[in-house]
């Protein structure tokens, strides 16, 4: 976690909260046995635990990975989702939580996992969804 990122803070309701409790929390996502990442406002992925690397197969690139650190998604017919439409999913600007959509994930070995995604905006003020944390 980079030291700008613990400059916004929030607590299990979403208020604002000191910065090290704001690290507590990367340091819970670390330990809990879910895949999970928090994408910004841009779909930046800020953070993401070694449950999501494994069930993505990879580690992201933090400079060209937006929105999700699979190498592909797939919707449950096979058509596959783009950076484009994935981002809709995780659009910060719209206050709607994804709860239980199926997604198939695919390894850069070409295996594919299906998951379910749920997808949650973290507010950093009361009125601010800054970024979204995503969990499988």
């Amino acid at each position: 976690m980079s030291d700008s990122s613990a400059n916004n803070s929030i607590n299990h309701v979403g208020q604002a909260n000191s910065a090290s409790n704001f690290a507590n929390s990367y340091k819970i996502l670390e330990e809990i046995p879910l895949a999970a990442y928090i994408c910004d406002r841009l779909g930046k992925i800020t953070f993401y635990n070694s449950a999501a690397c494994h069930l993505w197969g990879r580690t992201p690139d933090l400079d060209t990975d937006f929105w999700t650190g699979a190498h592909r998604a797939f919707n449950p017919n096979g058509e596959e989702i783009s950076k484009t439409h994935f981002s809709e999913y995780s659009n910060i600007e719209n206050s709607k939580s994804f709860l239980a959509k199926e997604v198939l994930i695919e390894r850069p070995n070409g295996v594919r996992r299906n998951v379910l995604l749920h997808i949650k905006p973290i507010y950093c003020t009361k009125r601010e969804r800054s970024k979204r944390l995503c969990t499988f």
